[in-house]
């Protein structure tokens, strides 16, 4: 930013003279989506989104719902256009973090007929509006600090937090001119299209692990002493109560092969702001100061999300809500096997994962030698994944802080030649 940029102070705080504030309303209508009912929902049609869709700055398109050519001609309005902007108007006043407060923001960028349930506003500009930049407008509302402007401003007894039409429409905002809202939106979409990169490469790595597991453990084609696939190469087979293994290998219960071990009471008003992260049985849900287990561990939910199971490569505290695992084996080995275990709770009396029925999981045991051999295969990819999320940390702490500085001028993108003098 250079001396000579003068600034001026305004309803929304300090920002450059040349700089506007502007209504929301003035900019974009606010649109209401359908009140779909559970008869309205078909196996298969047209899509729904609903609140449960709807994350900070991004839409999740699974789990849906869909309705009828019918239902869609009726509820018309709530039909999606590319470039809609979401807004959650139904949420969590406190706690639970950003992902469940009211007011979560992401952009529809969708080319097929999509619809929305209530309780979402569609944010749509207006067609003689050509002050904002949709893209700008999301980046703006999806800060942290508009997240919680949302949760301040909402109604609602207890947790619940709701907000109106009208309460969207007349939020302020500062608005530069659309060039410099471009080199914005340019400069944050660069490193959240890096971050999106990492989660997709992430992504494959996991899969790539997935594969490599069946091949050697479900499939019993790891290398032979010639580094040909066992089982097609004849390697000799026997029976066993899982069908044929290879010989030298073993059927073990789940529970003679790792111990899940309860997690510990830590209610969200004694953490204290820290470096570890917090695991409950939906995965990170904060972070503490101290932690409970060295990494890398694994976490599997036992209330709540029963079953889920998660990776987790620094040291962690895992609360009450889960189990984390101790073996002396191969923990990238049990990381997989643990997902071919049936992990449900049969007995609808008792809630949670029972320990006792997931140590019944029957489990191939493989040799200690092709163990070892796997290790050495799976250790790099399970780093490369940690490095990339290494990566998307620091990327995100690097776009969360310069959101701020950028939107309010504080940060100013220089002109083009600026930079050459």
């Amino acid at each position: 930013m250079t001396s000579s940029t003068q600034y001026k102070q305004t309803e929304v705080g300090e920002i450059p003279e040349n700089w506007n504030v502007k209504e929301l309303g003035e900019m974009v209508s606010v649109i209401g989506g359908a009140p779909f009912k559970s008869k309205d929902f078909v196996s298969k049609g047209f899509p729904v989104l609903k609140i449960a869709n709807v994350k900070p700055m991004k839409l999740l398109l699974d789990d849906l719902d869909y309705i009828s050519n019918e239902t869609a001609r009726k509820y018309e309005n709530a039909k999606l256009k590319k470039g809609d902007l979401l807004v959650t108007m139904t949420g969590n006043r406190y706690g639970g973090g950003p992902d469940s407060w009211v007011g979560k923001v992401a952009l529809f960028n969708e080319n097929d007929n999509y619809f929305l349930n209530q309780r979402i506003g569609i944010l749509r500009q207006k067609n003689n509006n050509n002050e904002v930049d949709i893209n700008f407008l999301a980046y703006f509302l999806g800060s942290i600090d508009m997240q919680r402007r949302f949760v301040m401003i909402a109604t609602g007894a207890g947790g619940q937090a709701n907000i109106s039409p009208t309460q969207i429409k007349t939020l302020k905002i500062p608005l530069p001119d659309l060039i410099v809202q471009h080199q914005i939106t340019s400069i944050l979409s660069a490193l959240d299209d890096k971050i999106e990169f990492n989660r997709k490469m992430n992504k494959t790595l996991e899969e790539m692990g997935k594969a490599l597991f069946k091949r050697w453990f479900v499939d019993f084609e790891f290398p032979n002493e010639n580094g040909k696939p066992y089982k097609s190469s004849g390697g000799e087979m026997v029976e066993s109560e899982l069908g044929e293994i290879p010989k030298g290998w073993k059927v073990k219960n789940l529970g003679e092969m790792l111990e899940l071990v309860y997690g510990k009471g830590l209610r969200e008003g004694d953490r204290q702001e820290g470096q570890y992260p917090v695991y409950g049985s939906s995965g990170v849900v904060g972070n503490h100061i101290q932690f409970l287990v060295k990494a890398p561990g694994i976490v599997v939910g036992r209330k709540g999300n029963v079953g889920s199971i998660f990776w987790v490569d620094n040291n962690f505290f895992p609360i009450d809500t889960t189990y984390y695992v101790r073996t002396n084996q191969s923990m990238y080995f049990a990381y997989f096997a643990l997902q071919l275990c049936n992990l449900s709770n049969s007995d609808s009396a008792v809630p949670g994962l029972s320990r006792g029925q997931a140590y019944m999981n029957p489990l191939i045991s493989p040799e200690e030698s092709i163990l070892s051999k796997y290790d050495d295969i799976a250790k790099p990819i399970f780093n490369q994944k940690k490095k990339l999320k290494e990566e998307i940390e620091t990327l995100s702490q690097i776009r969360d802080s310069l959101l701020p500085r950028l939107m309010s001028g504080k940060l100013r993108v220089p002109k083009k030649g600026e930079l050459n003098g």
